[in-house]
């Protein structure tokens, strides 16, 4: 058998350890670089988070969160393969539409395909109009498609692009692609194919009327390539979207508003924008001395006035995003809204160093700021306005340090928040936070055979909310989100650490919560993560008398359990009944051998038994000189850790917050933040849920374990 490969323990000797070679790593480590082999523990596959001395230790530490996450299969989820790239895609609740550089597919959501319109057609010699031909029907041009938006209030797929420099859009029926409701010569968006330049509806509010328009937004540059066609020269457009609105239908006239770069030296590149509530959210970056500036703008489309368009023009307000490590000078790649935030949060892909070799996903409060005075933006005006200062907004927090991040899709998921991020090397990885904001360990749902660049946006399923569509060069993958049906116990299943997954008592199976209708159900709890179902503390407030409460650390639905139970294998005195999440038991004179007193638990929830083992010790007696081991090993034993010492659970006036976790949650002191291709190597960071005066023991003692992680 090769030695490179993992060995199930029935094939090694007595007493020895799998080897695995570091490629087996390489797609859960998210990188593709040289391969190392690693001595890890015996029951790797299990393996958390811990800071130790020994070289093979750390070794397993910086391989830790690979371990946690399994090896994706290659041919995961259904895929849909095109004839050529993919240019745009979109999603509605009745299914896909993709363009590529000769097609337009629509595509049912199971990615089964429903038609398929050739995007070749013929330019009239009479009059600068371009008409689509039939399938097999000769034509001498391809529009290039630049906008693809569903209108799925009006029922229409509004489709534009450009033949020979001049612009071409259509209205299309969103149930049939092949009928064209509406055709028009007319410029929406860029001239080119490759540009930083977006499109998407909005609705303005006047007088209690909506009204919905296109927003593009267009790249420019001193070398931007014009129309042969259009006259246009302002960056952002407000196009009408219905025949009845004032001008007709992709009427943009305003003439008294315009909106421009304030210096023509600089460029400016579009990545992202959409709307929510009354305000229009737009992330752009400025090249300019003395470098990249990446640019948040605010438009108010909530207005009492019957001009339409102008006043959500000049309601320009803008801030600068700050790129945390890098300060100035980082790109925006990629990014998402957040939803069901307030306030409103959103996540971007940051290049740190302008290259997409070091990127960061970083989160941020993107509230309109009201005391920010209109349209006197540094970079954008509205007609011919003086200028001030930028608010700078900084991130709230560093979710996760990964190279080659290239798209991000937010989703919630009750109090957490999902994050699925496309790298350029063909990878989906999903990233789990609690509502604190905390990050579990990433995971690689899928990897491309040949690390194809995942295309810049990501969809997900907007019926079921199970799968995420990842478009590639010429393939549309429908990729399930989680994979619950994986999971063959409640332990596996919770400790899968996916809040999407739960564990449905009447079919006895790990599943999505909306497939366990009328059962009881258990899923991981929502405060922060746990690394154990289970955890206990063990107080003294009398002399031989010590007290262990148990807590299991789950959330269960639809209402808690009616036979919630625990059978200590001590005999407990005076102790209060069991009441769900809690069971405690008092110990009378008891004198605690030094090796600590075995104590046995076996609970009961439901149709759910198991046998919980635990080590009750003297926590006057854990000494030592203070130290991350010391810390762990006082954790372990259910006491407290306060002001570098161990004590009961009940003592002191800093530990609570140690009193209310475990060992292993306290284990997870190490979580993968980055993975450096260069050096083949982890930079982790300091994840300590225990205190304050142990985290700075762990700060101290990893260093060293870092350093080591990057030598390899």
């Amino acid at each position: 058998m090769d030695r490179g490969s993992p060995r199930t323990e029935s094939e090694l000797p007595i007493g020895t350890a799998p080897w695995f070679h570091f490629h087996s790593l390489r797609r859960s480590c998210l990188s593709h670089s040289r391969s190392v082999r690693f001595y890890a523990a015996r029951h790797w596959l299990t393996a958390q988070c811990h800071v130790e001395l020994k070289l093979e230790k750390m070794l397993l530490l910086c391989a830790l969160c690979a371990l946690w996450s399994t090896v994706p299969h290659r041919t995961a989820g259904k895929a849909f393969s095109l004839d050529g790239h993919t240019q745009h895609f979109a999603v509605t609740r009745d299914g896909l539409y993709v363009s590529t550089e000769q097609n337009l597919y629509q595509l049912r959501s199971d990615l089964s395909l429903v038609r398929r319109v050739s995007l070749r057609g013929l330019v009239l010699s009479s009059e600068p109009k371009f008409v689509r031909v039939p399938d097999g029907t000769a034509g001498n041009d391809t529009l290039m498609v630049n906008v693809l938006l569903p209108f799925t209030s009006n029922n229409t797929l509004v489709l534009c692009g450009v033949v020979n420099d001049c612009g071409h859009c259509e209205v299309l029926s969103l149930q049939d692609v092949s009928t064209v409701i509406y055709t028009e010569t007319i410029l929406l968006g860029p001239v080119t194919r490759h540009t930083e330049s977006v499109a998407f509806l909005v609705t303005e509010v006047t007088n209690g009327r909506n009204n919905t328009y296109i927003l593009a937004a267009t790249e420019q540059s001193p070398k931007s390539r014009k129309s042969a066609c259009a006259i246009q020269e302002e960056i952002l457009y407000l196009f009408n979207t219905e025949d009845s609105q004032d001008g007709g239908i992709f009427s943009f006239s305003l003439p008294s508003a315009t909106f421009h770069l304030r210096d023509n030296s600089e460029q400016v590149g579009f990545v992202d924008g959409f709307q929510v509530d009354s305000f229009i959210y737009l992330f752009s970056n400025v090249k300019s001395s003395p470098g990249n500036v990446v640019r948040l703008t605010w438009l108010e489309a909530k207005h009492t006035s019957h001009v339409l368009k102008v006043y959500t023009l000049k309601s320009l307000r803008g801030a600068t995003l700050s790129t945390g490590s890098s300060g100035s000078g980082g790109k925006l790649l990629a990014s998402s809204m957040i939803p069901g935030t307030v306030p409103l949060r959103w996540a971007g892909v940051f290049s740190v160093d302008g290259t997409s070799a070091n990127t960061e996903l970083l989160m941020f409060d993107i509230s309109p700021d009201r005391s920010v005075e209109q349209n006197k933006d540094p970079h954008f005006k509205v007609d011919d306005t003086s200028k001030t200062s930028l608010k700078t907004v900084r991130p709230q927090k560093t979710l996760l340090k990964q190279s080659h991040m290239s798209s991000v899709l937010a989703l919630k998921h009750g109090a957490w928040s999902l994050f699925f991020i496309g790298t350029a090397d063909g990878q989906l990885i999903k990233l789990v936070v609690d509502k604190h904001y905390q990050s579990a360990c990433p995971k690689v749902l899928y990897r491309a055979n040949d690390d194809q660049e995942v295309f810049p946006k990501l969809h997900v399923d907007e019926v079921e909310h199970k799968h995420v569509y990842v478009a590639f060069t010429n393939q549309i993958m429908r990729i399930p989100v989680s994979k619950c049906s994986t999971y063959k116990t409640l332990r596996d299943c919770w400790s899968a650490q996916d809040p999407q997954c739960v564990w449905c008592i009447s079919r006895q199976r790990c599943t999505f919560q909306s497939e366990c209708q009328n059962s009881s159900w258990v899923s991981i709890p929502e405060d922060f993560q746990e690394e154990n179902i289970f955890s206990f503390k063990a107080e003294s407030k009398a002399s031989a008398q010590i007290t262990i409460i148990v807590q299991i650390h789950v959330t269960v639905g639809p209402t808690k359990p009616h036979n919630f139970a625990c059978q200590f294998s001590q005999p407990c005195e005076r102790s209060p009944p069991p009441s769900y999440p809690q069971c405690i038991c008092v110990l009378h004179n008891i004198q605690l051998p030094a090796q600590g007193l075995d104590v046995a638990v076996k609970m009961r929830m439901w149709k759910e038994e198991w046998l919980e083992k635990l080590n009750l010790r003297n926590c006057s007696e854990i000494t030592g000189p203070p130290s991350p081991a010391l810390c762990r090993e006082c954790i372990t034993a259910g006491c407290g850790w306060s002001s570098d010492s161990c004590s009961w659970a009940n003592e002191g006036s800093t530990n609570k917050k140690a009193n209310k976790l475990d060992l292993l949650n306290y284990s997870r002191l190490m979580k993968a933040k980055k993975f450096n291709n260069d050096t083949d190597s982890y930079t982790c960071e300091i994840k300590n849920r225990a205190s304050a005066d142990c985290e700075h023991l762990v700060n101290q003692y990893t260093s060293n374990a870092i350093n080591t992680c990057a030598m390899l």
